[in-house]
């Protein structure tokens, strides 16, 4: 049997591959396993789509932690915003140095019962 953590943090879909990393879209982590997660975005990405997944950890030194994930979409549920069911494709890395940038004036979008900042 396989854990599930519910984090309120940030994520950022970015192309798939090495090099220049562009991104898609950021979003919201819903929860996150051993072998997937759950996220929030305003538009869906296609099914058994591959991407990289940032996400991005709170940290009470007021700095992120950022672990990136090599993701195919294995759900799309929706909305908006839409819930899209994740699946890893191996190992997370560690980005150091890493800082997200988020617009202001994100729209809040009440999901799940909880409230979820969707950029």
């Amino acid at each position: 049997m396989g854990f599930e953590y519910k984090i309120d943090c940030t994520v950022s879909v970015l192309t798939p591959g090495r090099g220049k990393k562009r991104t898609v879209a950021r979003g919201w982590l819903y929860d996150i396993g051993a072998s997937g997660a759950r996220i929030f975005l305003n538009e869906p990405l296609p099914l058994n789509a591959t991407f990289t997944l940032d996400v991005h950890l709170p940290n009470p030194n007021s700095k992120i932690i950022t672990i990136r994930f090599k993701s195919r979409v294995t759900g799309v549920y929706y909305g908006p915003p839409y819930e899209l069911v994740l699946c890893f494709l191996g190992k997370g890395d560690f980005i150091r140095g890493k800082v997200a940038q988020f617009r202001e004036g994100s729209q809040l979008v009440r999901t799940k019962g909880s409230y979820r900042w969707i950029h």
